[in-house]
């Protein structure tokens, strides 16, 4: 019985899983428990991912209801990750993804290029800011942005004390 209480799904298919559980079971004598608690053993030993899939879903009452339920939304899970449109996070789908550009001679980061140049990569068809190819200057990513405006100079205002206030204010009232 404490065989049961161990097993663990962990990153292995469900179905892979579910033979080592019902094996497992079958060797405690558990075919003979109450649905409630075969099903309370197999919810404790299914990883966290097919488990917040179940969120959602009403719980059937029996376990081979349970099973089921429990098969079908592994091999959906299984069938969407083996799906091109999936995004991986643990690499790349291709080995295209990666940077293939090179950054553009003359152009350095936070300068402006000059009319020009901009006029021959309007011509080859290029971006306005890097000079890459397949893509315009809005959608660039290269990191590259126009130099920040100089702050303009304001008045100087200056801070009068409340007593040069009061004085201020007065000089006028004689």
């Amino acid at each position: 019985m404490a065989k049961v209480n161990r097993i663990q799904q962990k990153n292995r298919p469900f179905r892979e899983f579910l033979q080592d559980f019902e094996q497992t079971l079958l060797e405690a004598g558990g075919w003979g428990w109450d649905d409630a608690v075969r099903k309370g053993y197999l919810k404790a030993g299914i990883n966290y991912k097919l488990k917040s899939l179940l969120v959602a879903q009403v719980e059937p009452s029996s376990y081979t209801d349970y099973v089921n339920l429990l098969r079908l939304t592994s091999d959906n899970l299984e069938a969407l990750q083996s799906s091109s449109s999936f995004p991986s996070s643990r690499q790349p789908r291709n080995s295209s993804d990666s940077m293939d550009w090179q950054p553009t001679n003359g152009v350095k980061s936070g300068t402006f290029v000059s009319r020009e140049v901009q006029r021959a990569r309007i011509a080859k068809n290029q971006c306005l800011k890097c000079g890459g190819e397949g893509h315009i200057g809005r959608e660039c990513r290269t990191g590259w942005k126009p130099p920040k405006a100089t702050p303009k100079t304001s008045a100087t205002v200056s801070r009068s004390t409340p007593a040069q206030v009061e004085e201020e204010s007065d000089s006028g009232k004689e």
